[in-house]
């Protein structure tokens, strides 16, 4: 089985300020969907494992299809509120290994459209 580990922030504030930020819920969603559809499986770790807060702000351009994993129940557990504590390591049946940071996700669509060509 194919799978994808995600890292997640556990970071509310931004450091030394009481200005939020955390995860950008539009560019997570649109990921794991596009992961889903390749009949991939995902698991979420974080630094500190536990809660990860949503940026504020991304709610601002959330739509349908991003609401719709938001409500997912186990995105809810697994993603959000119950993410795994674990030191980066790769594991045999993980094939792929993402960091969700904002910009990251440059590219990664067609590196999916590739890797389901060549396999």
């Amino acid at each position: 089985m194919k799978k994808v580990l995600i890292v997640e922030t556990n970071i509310q504030n931004y450091q030394g300020t009481d200005e939020p930020t955390g995860l950008w819920l539009g560019e997570s969603t649109e990921f794991i969907e596009e992961i889903q559809k390749a009949g991939i499986k995902v698991d979420y770790v974080s630094p500190k494992g536990g809660f990860v807060p949503i940026d504020p702000r991304s709610m601002k351009y959330v739509n349908k299809s991003i609401m719709s994993l938001y409500h997912d129940k186990e995105f809810i557990l697994n993603g959000l509120a119950n993410t795994k504590k674990q030191k980066i390591s790769f594991r045999q049946n993980t094939w792929l290994f993402i960091i969700l940071v904002v910009m990251v996700l440059c590219g990664i669509f067609q590196t999916i459209k590739n890797y389901k060509k060549l396999h």
